[in-house]
């Protein structure tokens, strides 16, 4: 199947809640979505929230726009202003915000200590973000 580029929204149904963003490869990324939310372990707290209150069945996922690779940025930033969605971290215009860094290089040392273990001998906490 050919990998389509774009904009996309995952919405809980139950709560009209949703999060806007955009992929490369947006099939591929839906599934590494719902993987994370399956393990609990999605970065986005509130999301991962709603999936654990009411269930995959209570989400949506939908391509809301294709696109080329040099517009995906823009076309987000767009949509963001544009609906609003509760369940965005970040803002798209000015970058993450210092809470999602911080959880950010949270998960990195995490999977570093985590690497560790298995023998990985290198360090993910001192890469840039």
């Amino acid at each position: 199947m050919k990998e389509i580029a774009g904009i996309y929204k995952i919405t809980c149904i139950t709560t009209s809640q949703s999060y806007i963003g955009y992929s490369r490869n947006i099939k591929n990324r839906w599934y590494n979505h719902k993987r994370m939310l399956k393990a609990g372990t999605h970065y986005n707290s509130k999301m991962q929230y709603l999936w654990d209150c009411f269930g995959s069945k209570s989400f949506v996922f939908d391509i809301v726009e294709c696109c080329q690779l040099n517009e995906m940025k823009a076309r987000e930033n767009y949509y963001v202003r544009q609906q609003n969605p509760s369940l965005n971290i970040a803002d798209t215009s000015n970058g993450p915000t210092k809470e999602y860094i911080k959880r950010m290089r949270h998960r990195k040392e995490r999977l570093d200590k985590r690497l560790k273990k298995m023998g990985y001998k290198g360090n993910l906490s001192n890469d840039s973000f």
